[in-house]
This record gives C-alpha cells, sequence and structure tokens, in this order.
C-alpha cells in the first residue's frame, strides 16, 4: 500500500529533474501550504504540497506534512501526539483554456503515521483500585477520497493561489494495543460522553484494532506559482 501512495510522489519528482513544458499550455508549478490543518485542533499539523502539471487539463499534487500537536488528545505534561502523514493526487481540471481560475476534480490517497502517549485512568488487580497511568498507542489510517474544489491565482502577476476544496471517501483505520499491564484495563476512554463518544470520530480512543469508516476531507490552500498562470492556454494546432 505504500508503495502506492509513494508512487506519484516519485513520477512527480521525475518531471521536475526532466524540466517543465512551456507555461502557456499548461498550469504553472505551484507549491502551497494546507492552511486549515494548522487549525484543526484535533490533529494539528503543518502540510505542503505542490501542484505539478502533467498535460494541459492534468496535475499530480505529491504532498506530506507533520502532525505535531492535538489538544484534546495531549492535554496533560508528559504526553505527545505526533506523526506524520502522506498524501499524494491526481487532478483533473474542467476548463480547457484558462489557468489561472478553475474548477477540478480529484483523486487523493492519504497515509498518517502517529505516536500517542496518553495518561489514561486503568482499573487494577479486577478493579480493585484505579490507577493513573501513561499509555504509548500506535495510530494508523489510510484511504483515498475524490475531491471536487476550485482554484484562483489573483495578485497583478496571477502568482498567489488560493484554493478549497471538499471531499468524500473511506478509511481504513489501526489502533494498537498499548503498552498497560496485563491486570489493567482503561476505565473510560475519551471525554466520557458515552459509546458514541466525541473522541470516536477522530478514532484517536477506538479499541483496539483495525476499523473501516467514512471520511470527510474540507481544505483551504494558500500557494505560489513559478511563473504567471496564464488567462487563456494556447491549444495550439
Amino acid at each position: 500500500m505504500l508503495k502506492m501512495l509513494f508512487l506519484p510522489v516519485f513520477c512527480s519528482a521525475g518531471l521536475l529533474v526532466s524540466g517543465q513544458q512551456a507555461d502557456q499550455d499548461r498550469r504553472p508549478l505551484t507549491v502551497k501550504c494546507a492552511a486549515l490543518s494548522l487549525l484543526n485542533v484535533s490533529q494539528t499539523s503543518f502540510d505542503m504540497r505542490a501542484d505539478i502539471p502533467i498535460a494541459r487539463r492534468w496535475a499530480v499534487e505529491p504532498g506530506a506534512g507533520f502532525i505535531f500537536e492535538s489538544a484534546p488528545f495531549a492535554q496533560y505534561l508528559g504526553e505527545s501526539y505526533k506523526g506524520f502523514k502522506i498524501r499524494p493526487a491526481i487532478k483533473f481540471y474542467f476548463k480547457k483554456k484558462e489557468a489561472h481560475k478553475d474548477i477540478y476534480l480529484s483523486l487523493a490517497f492519504k497515509y498518517h503515521r502517529i505516536w500517542h502517549n496518553e495518561y489514561v485512568f486503568a482499573f487494577r488487580h479486577g478493579e480493585q483500585y484505579t490507577q493513573w497511568m501513561m499509555n504509548k498507542r500506535n495510530l494508523s489510517a489510510w484511504g483515498g477520497t475524490l475531491n471536487i474544489g476550485g482554484q484562483v491565482y489573483k495578485g497583478k502577476k496571477k502568482r498567489l493561489l488560493i484554493e478549497s476544496y471538499v471531499g468524500f471517501g473511506w478509511r481504513r483505520v489501526f489502533v494498537s494495543k498499548g503498552n498497560l499491564p496485563p491486570d489493567a484495563e482503561e476505565t473510560e476512554p475519551g471525554f466520557g460522553f458515552g459509546p458514541e463518544n466525541f473522541s470516536s470520530i477522530y478514532w484517536q480512543n477506538n479499541p483496539p484494532g483495525y476499523e473501516y469508516r467514512p471520511d470527510v476531507q474540507i481544505g483551504f490552500c494558500i500557494g505560489w506559482a513559478r511563473t504567471k498562470a496564464a488567462r487563456k492556454i494556447e491549444l495550439g494546432d
């Protein structure tokens, strides 16, 4: 699965090495930041992506990010929530002749890997007493989404990218067992809102094992193009 996720990234690197085609027959090479990832309190991350044109109406979008914080799932001293994410995608633009503004359809794949150290209350020795203990778990998720979005290049030279999108898909989630002793049992994972607690939406405190669930993506990116985005794409003969 990881080989499939990295394939668009390798293809993109090859395109960069071989050089860019003429800017007038396709959209510009653009580097961008996924701004909403910095505002996601449940999984705060810094994500960078690039739009690399491969044809007049096609582009690949390699992306990667560093997960460095989670306000609800790493609240106390000694807790941590860190990891990385990979998100390659391929994009198809609807407009044939315009590069500075467009609507697109994209297919994105993603892989998240997280190391989560969290204090929990656990029953000990047949629920004789409870103890505040550190539980260390590994979390991972992979899946794909189909996205629709819009982008526009602003500024005098049409190099400032503003982009937004929404996507729907599916993901497979894995949560490791953790490192609690055999006689310890976590009392009530998550925020304690009952079986359908808030944390289950973000799968951090799911029971150990695999689970499939729907995935919804909402994104907003700001970027900078290497060259000016042409108002009209030259179609040639």
